[in-house]
């Protein structure tokens, strides 16, 4: 028959407890992240490793602190006011996540903090083609432009992309979304509003539309979708459909908004040390130069299964928008890349890093860019849907800062385009 192990709250017992104590908010993250692991959730990125690997290791420390008499010693006879204090940490962390969500809400999917005002410094060093501050100004809706007008009658448009719909850096005035606006109110009252976040592709597009209340509840008449660039990125990057949907779970490090409200300082900290340059501006500089340093590569993945996969998305975008009552504009993405291109040009780059290491070349992501807008091309065709083409505008470096982004030339041949197209053909959105 075993001997029993220590009472709780023995001698020898004290100093595990107090170990327990200091593992105790660790141990509650490293739980969370083990149920979203459950249901798909891997690190993404290094801000995501490195976090992982210090909760880890303040999990492991106080009992590795064990082994050293004076510190076990200490946790022993502390271990009560050591349970005290994880208690009132915790109860802390709860009530100031309490009192932040009822200031600041969680927007809803693939929309910004609705009310949201931000002021972001550009410098034309790094982004040719961009001079000034950019505004960036957020409805109650959490969209990019104007308030909803009142009159339901007038017709309302929101588009829906990526970082090349969100222009981040481009005035509130200066975005194609707000002169596509200005140029269709021109011949009759409109609202245009823009949901572009970075990152985001047509996976996300789709959940945006088949999950979000505003569109169930038929806030919009017509979606602009650009679409492409950042479903060729996750080719190269090798990430699923399946893991991207992963990746919009969260960890508590990531959701908590007393961590959104500390990344905030972070990001302000970082921009006053950056002449102002704010968080994606601070590091496209190393991303470029890790670019140009990097191994290049003349090959790329294969591209039919990834494009097979579009396909069924971009169908099933267009079966959504019918189910609720939208129609529906697609618009294929223009990029920089081209063979060839003068040294200066391809300094600007700094997309096309491979899950194996290295970079694809400009000619390579441009052929990669003309396969996914020709299938989109084809799908449009064949469902009898409108596409506004902007491949013409594809390297031309008046029109991007750098691979696909665009400048303020850009962002008004963008618009340009778009609505002499729907102006055309006002059947595809009145």
């Amino acid at each position: 028959m075993s001997a029993p192990g220590p009472a709780p709250g023995s001698a020898r017992s004290r100093p595990l407890l107090g170990a327990a104590a200091l593992a105790a908010l660790p141990a509650l993250v490293l739980a969370d992240c083990a149920v979203l692991a459950a249901r798909g959730w891997r690190p993404l990125g290094t801000g995501d490793r490195l976090a992982l690997g210090a909760v880890a290791a303040a999990l492991v420390a106080p009992f590795a602190l064990l082994a050293l008499r004076p510190l076990r010693r200490l946790l022993g006879t502390r271990w009560r006011q050591l349970a005290l204090l994880c208690a009132g940490l915790l109860l802390s962390f709860g009530l100031a996540e309490l009192g932040l969500a009822r200031l600041i809400p969680e927007p809803g999917f693939h929309l910004r903090p609705a009310g949201m005002r931000r002021v972001h410094r550009t410098d034309p060093a790094v982004m040719p083609g961009i001079a000034g501050d950019s505004r960036y100004t957020v409805d109650a809706l959490g969209v990019r432009g104007p308030e909803l007008p009142a009159e339901r009658s007038i017709p309302r448009l929101l588009c829906i992309g990526g970082s090349t719909t969100e222009c981040l850096y481009l005035d509130d005035d200066e975005t194609w979304p707000h002169m596509l606006g200005e140029r269709l109110k021109a011949e009759a009252p409109v609202w245009v509003g823009a949901i572009g976040l970075a990152g985001f592709s047509s996976v996300h597009h789709l959940k945006f539309l088949e999950e979000s209340a505003l569109v169930r509840d038929g806030t919009f008449d017509t979606v602009v979708v650009l679409v492409g660039v950042n479903d060729l990125w996750k080719v190269y990057l090798g990430v699923t459909e399946e893991q991207q949907l992963a990746g919009d779970l969260k960890p508590l490090w990531a959701r908590s908004r007393l961590a959104g409200v500390l990344h905030g300082w972070l990001d302000r900290w970082r921009a006053e040390r950056s002449a102002g340059l704010e968080h994606w501006a601070y590091h496209v500089p190393q991303l470029r130069r890790e670019r140009a340093a990097g191994a290049k590569l003349d090959q790329g993945p294969d591209l039919a299964p990834w494009l097979d996969q579009y396909q069924a998305r971009l169908e099933r975008i267009a079966a959504v928008c019918r189910e609720r009552g939208l129609k529906l504009v697609f618009v294929s993405q223009p990029v920089q890349w081209a063979a060839d291109l003068p040294p200066e040009i391809e300094a600007r780059f700094w997309f096309g890093w491979v899950e194996g290491g290295g970079y694809v070349t400009a000619r390579v992501l441009r052929a990669g860019m003309d396969a996914f807008n020709q299938r989109l091309a084809q799908v449009a065709a064949r469902l009898d849907l409108p596409l506004i083409d902007l491949s013409p505008m594809s390297g031309d470096a008046r029109f991007f800062f750098d691979d696909c982004h665009f400048s303020e030339a850009g962002a008004r041949e963008a618009a340009a385009r778009i609505a002499d197209r729907l102006l055309e053909h006002p059947d595809a959105w009145r």
